[in-house]
Order: C-alpha cells, then structure tokens, then sequence
C-alpha cells in the first residue's frame, strides 16, 4: 500500500501514536518523500510525503505481538518498584500539592517506559527501509508539468527488488 501523508506525521512527537498504529501492523518498505508544492494548486501548503507498506503476514503478526508483550514485561519488570513506591507515596500523600508531583512523576516514568518499550522493541525488529526524497514530482506549483525524479527512483526501486527479491 502506498498512502501520502504529510511529512509531520513522519516526524512530529505528537503522533507517535500514529507510528506506533502503523508499525505494529505492517512493514514499512520505504518513504520518499516530495517536494513542498506537488499538491499546492490543491491548496495543499505542506511537505508530503509517500509511506510505502506491506502488511504483516499471519506470521510477522504474531512475531510482533509477542516480541512486544515480552519487551513491556521487561520494562515493567525492570521499572516495578519504582512504581510501586510512587503508586505509595500517591496514597500516603497527605495534600494535594504532594500528590500532584508524584503523579507527575509517575507520569513521566511511564513515558520513559513507553520510549523504552518502542527503542527494544525496534532494536528486536529491525529491518531496512528505503528513504528517498524526490525534488521534481512531475507537477509544479501551478499544476503543469516538470521534470520528474519519480521515474528515476522507479528504476533504482526495481533494482533494489530484484536484488533483494522483494515482493
């Protein structure tokens, strides 16, 4: 499957959510991404880029699920009293300004657990992904024509899967 996307959703803290759906379904072949004015006579104003996928098999499905539930038990297991004397010092505060910080600081370790989680659980299931970037599109700012790189790529692409026998 190919999707276009803006570049944010590669790229921006916030949507890690976004990633993390995507990636726990499907391998990510490779991201090429455009030029700012590809889709501008839209009216489109941001930098697109094309998200190549190929969905998980059965197999890569379960091989996933189960390489990320045994990397959260190690997080958790690894993190466990720390937790717990938080999840403590939450119901043994005795005002609210105290328990205020230590869930803020409860917070902030399961974010730390969640980057951990997401930094094994590729380190465990790492693949290559090509990236392109592509600065003619075949469309301008207006919408006619120009030069067009995408051509190009496509041949290297199919070099690349010949050699790697890809799909």
């Amino acid at each position: 499957m190919g999707v276009v996307l803006p570049e944010g959703v590669l790229n921006n803290k916030k949507l890690d959510a976004v990633r993390h759906y995507v990636e726990g379904r499907a391998k990510i072949v490779m991201v090429v991404s455009l030029p700012t004015d590809v889709f501008m006579a839209a009216g489109a104003n941001v930098k697109p880029s094309i998200l190549f996928l190929k969905k998980f098999t059965e197999t890569e499905a379960v091989t996933y699920r189960q390489t990320l539930e045994a990397v959260q038990e190690d997080v958790e297991a690894r993190h466990k009293s720390e937790l717990d004397k938080l999840a403590l010092a939450i119901k043994s505060a005795n005002d609210d300004e105290k328990r205020k910080k230590h869930r803020a600081k409860q917070r902030k370790l399961k974010d730390q657990m969640k980057e951990e989680v997401n930094r094994q659980l590729k380190e465990q299931l790492d693949y290559e992904v090509l990236m392109a970037s592509v600065n003619k599109a075949g469309i301008n700012s207006v919408g006619g024509e120009c030069e067009n790189e995408l051509v190009d790529l496509l041949t290297e692409i199919n070099k690349y899967k010949a050699h790697h026998q890809l799909w």
